[in-house]
């Protein structure tokens, strides 16, 4: 081996090893090349170096290949973000639900349950006594669910003695009352002190809120969370809303009679970080004929008035007729962002959201036709311009928009509605996606069609988790046999509130 082979050897498994070759030994190298050195080293000592040079620099080569292959086939775990997205109306993980049908007598065989629906489907249940044992629960969820509940469809009629058995459930943090017929505020006496119970859901027939309902809600220590749904509001009984000052998240929807001064207080609860605004300001009757929006109480200057909210970061604004000046009034401080806009031209709802420099979780839902029809120009050019870690879209179609999505490098999440006849191919190039979330719109009669719908999925290499909402029965064994064994997959109830 002449010098310079002898070199080349050097400078390799220096390289090889991290070290760095001095300057002037690369010069000389180089030089040696050019000139043609065919100088013979001298020294028997060094006869052997040669062959274990080469030996050093195949050995790394085949680290290296392992390294790679290894990496290919074994996904490697994503750090903990320090900063990432938490959704603070998110209930704490929890087990699967466990139904159960409350019939007369009827009782929970497993104490150990810590997740469980219990609904009647007809008007049969007669107490909650079947909680009673079940020491462990966490979450539960009563009543009845008719399958249209907005014009006074009746439920479970709830006695004046049936929440006491909750109050035993010590460990109680997720109570969500459905449908209840007859519902009272004193029925919420018994849970008073319950040193868990962090999250309310009401929804019941057509109720109102009054001041008293408050103060049951006020004796509870540990309530962050509070939904109130399908409810008239009386000028004191939202006023004492606002002593509900330790809450974290408001979610307030089918609400009628409330004015934009009421809403504009809500201002004043400074530890609310998500504030959810559903048919807010109207009469059911009139949120159901409205054929391009719903009248609001929700004005310009009550969003305006959001945006002194010190610790707000998540805004959910659902059915409610927006404008361009509702738009430029958003809160800045956002990073999590839930609209369904009527069409108010695509330009100021790019540009609107374009202006929250923190939004990083973006749900949108254009209301007028397909998206592909009204949305694509908004929708292409806020992926173009912003990188966004969650996304909550229907699955776009149009070439630009795909070709933006597939853009977003910082993508976690993506949330994908399908919608008749759609597919999930937008799906198929998104570089650094961890978690997707399907809900179709069609009926799967067969196999071969939902496992068409869902190939794309094949294509993720970073991906962890698949969620369902809805879809057919075999949606889950399907998905578990198609994707690799690492990734979880797991089915989200779909419900009509």
């Amino acid at each position: 081996m002449n010098a310079t082979e002898q070199r080349l050897f050097d400078v390799a498994v220096g390289e090889a090893s991290g070290a760095e070759s001095p300057p002037d030994v690369r010069a000389r190298v180089l030089a040696r090349v050019r000139d043609g050195d065919s100088t013979r080293r001298g020294g028997g000592s060094e006869s052997g170096s040669p062959w274990l040079a080469v030996a050093l620099v195949l050995l790394g080569i085949a680290v290296v290949i392992a390294v790679v292959v290894t990496s290919e086939d074994s996904p490697r775990p994503e750090p903990e973000e320090p900063n990432a997205i938490q959704d603070p109306l998110s209930a704490p993980e929890l087990p699967p639900v466990i139904e159960v049908i409350a019939a007369p007598g009827a009782a929970v065989a497993d104490p150990s349950l810590r997740n469980v629906l219990a609904r009647s489907p007809t008007d049969r249940m007669t107490s909650f006594a079947f909680v009673q044992d079940l020491e462990h629960l966490e979450r539960l969820e009563v009543g009845r669910m008719p399958p249209f509940n907005l014009l006074g469809a009746q439920g479970v009629h709830v006695r004046d003695d049936w929440f006491a058995p909750i109050a035993k459930c010590r460990k109680l943090r997720v109570l969500e009352i459905r449908n209840l017929g007859g519902f009272r505020s004193a029925h919420l006496r018994v849970l008073a002190g319950m040193p868990q119970l962090e999250s309310i859901t009401i929804d019941s027939v057509q109720w109102t809120l009054t001041p008293e309902l408050i103060d049951e809600l006020a004796a509870m220590p540990a309530l962050r969370r509070l939904k109130l749904r399908n409810f008239t509001v009386t000028g004191e009984g939202f006023d004492e809303l606002l002593r509900l000052d330790k809450l974290t998240s408001l979610d307030l929807e089918l609400v009628q009679e409330v004015t934009e001064e009421q809403l504009a207080a809500l201002a004043t609860l400074e530890n609310l970080e998500q504030l959810r605004l559903g048919s807010i300001g109207a009469h059911i009757q009139a949120m159901l004929t409205a054929a391009a929006g719903l009248p609001s109480a929700l004005t310009p200057a009550v969003l305006a008035r959001y945006d002194d909210m010190p610790k707000l970061e998540s805004l959910e604004i659902d059915h409610v007729w927006l404008n361009h000046e509702h738009l430029q009034k958003l809160p800045t401080g956002l990073r999590r962002l839930n609209l369904r806009l009527w069409p108010q031209g695509e330009k100021s709802v790019a540009a609107a959201l374009l202006a929250l420099d923190r939004l990083e979780d973006l749900s949108l839902r254009f209301m007028a036709g397909p998206q592909g029809s009204w949305g694509s120009d908004a929708l292409e050019s806020l992926l173009s311009h912003r990188m966004f870690r969650r996304l909550d879209l229907e699955a776009p179609t149009e070439p630009a928009v795909v070709a933006a999505l597939a853009e977003q490098m910082m993508l976690e999440e993506f949330r994908v509605t399908v919608p008749e006849g759609g597919n999930l191919d937008c799906v198929a190039d998104l570089p650094s996606v961890r978690i997707v979330q399907v809900k179709p719109s069609s009926k799967f009669d067969t196999e071969t069609e939902w496992d068409a719908l869902c190939s794309p999925l094949r294509k993720l290499r970073r991906l962890e988790e698949v969620r369902i909402v809805g879809g057919p029965p075999f949606a889950l064994s399907n998905l578990r046999e198609m994707l690799r064994e690492s990734v979880r997959v797991r089915r989200l109830e779909a419900t009509s509130w």
